[in-house]
């Protein structure tokens, strides 16, 4: 997969997602990448031909490739901001509303790439994100990944019965998940 862009988000399903990622330092060997992950120690765990830095889980070291949980990229970037040309954050859609916001905004890299599977809704955090990262460049769902990379899948609903006191409970707890959701 070959995708141009210098800035830009990428939807994509978590374990081709995941490949994505460990590919991006061999198409970008001349660049110093910094990637806000977590636990950053997940990061890039078969690449061995390069070292890997890490800020977060205990771990504060600079590489050309840098691993940073987002609350580590937070607090560092003051000190590593200015050291690399690509920012890749992995699950972007957690950034566009919230203080850790401001260590993209600290990253001088001319490059960004915003990865998830679950994109913003339209509204202010959509918005700010696209001015961090820039908007999605590119998308593979499920659907397209089934029976090539993924196995082949059928979606079944189940519609089921319940009774008064089951959807009492279903509708509250339904509305606890989408409080937290938002």
């Amino acid at each position: 997969m070959r995708i141009e862009f210098d800035r830009g988000t990428v939807l994509l399903v978590d374990a081709p997602r995941d490949a994505y990622v460990e590919d991006i330092p061999g198409v970008l060997w001349d660049q110093r990448i910094a990637c806000f992950r977590a636990p950053a120690r997940l990061a890039f765990p078969t690449l061995t031909e390069f070292p890997i830095g890490r800020y977060g889980d205990g771990e504060h070291t600079a590489e050309p490739i840098t691993v940073a949980t987002a609350a580590s990229a937070y607090r560092n970037m003051a000190l590593l901001g200015d050291r690399f040309g690509l920012v890749v954050v992995d699950e972007v859609h957690h950034m566009g509303g919230g203080r850790h916001d401001e260590a993209l905004e600290m990253a001088i890299a001319p490059m960004r790439l915003g990865l998830t599977a679950t994109p913003h809704p339209p509204g202010t955090s959509t918005e700010r994100l696209t001015a961090l990262v820039r908007p999605v460049v590119y998308e593979m769902t499920v659907g397209d990944l089934a029976g090539d990379a993924l196995a082949p899948l059928e979606r079944i609903t189940w519609r089921l019965r319940l009774d008064p006191d089951e959807r009492r409970e279903y509708d509250a707890l339904r509305a606890v998940y989408r409080k937290a959701c938002g």
